[in-house]
């Protein structure tokens, strides 16, 4: 259902993803605690992981995913470079300035200037299932 017939041209629905990561620990909690004891580095991996999979299980839509990284470490980063590689229209921006009032805010404005027809701004604590992405560009 992806491509849709507009007066007999077909039409790509276009989506972009803005993915905002850190492992920096939270300041307000252990974050630790909330995952069970998991890394936040691995967590990020399983988000971005699924997140790329879910991309890679989504037909008939053009999309385009940023990671927007709030200065996670070195190793971090460089598993988000190799996951998201396989992804044509990737992009991982790296901040200079650090905090979640930065980062959301340049998430947020991305978002604002996006001019495709669908929008998703995600967190790096979100897992996705298979079908995830396609079935928002199905409800579109």
């Amino acid at each position: 259902m992806s491509i849709v017939n507009i007066e007999n041209t077909l039409y790509r629905p276009k989506i972009d993803i803005f993915l905002r990561t850190c492992d920096v620990a939270n300041v307000h909690t252990d974050w630790r605690v909330r995952y069970h004891g998991i890394e936040k580095s691995d967590l990020i991996i399983g988000c971005v992981t699924s997140l790329v999979n879910s991309i890679n299980n989504t037909k008939g839509v053009d999309i385009n995913l940023t990671v927007i990284d709030d200065n996670s470490s070195e190793a971090t980063v460089q598993s988000i470079k190799q996951i998201i590689q396989i992804i044509d229209n990737s992009t991982l921006i790296q901040l200079d300035q650090s905090g979640y009032n930065h980062s959301a805010h340049q998430q947020w404005i991305l978002c604002r200037d996006s001019t495709s027809d669908l929008v998703y701004s995600v967190e790096d604590d979100y897992l996705h299932c298979p079908s995830a992405i396609q079935e928002m560009v199905d409800s579109f």
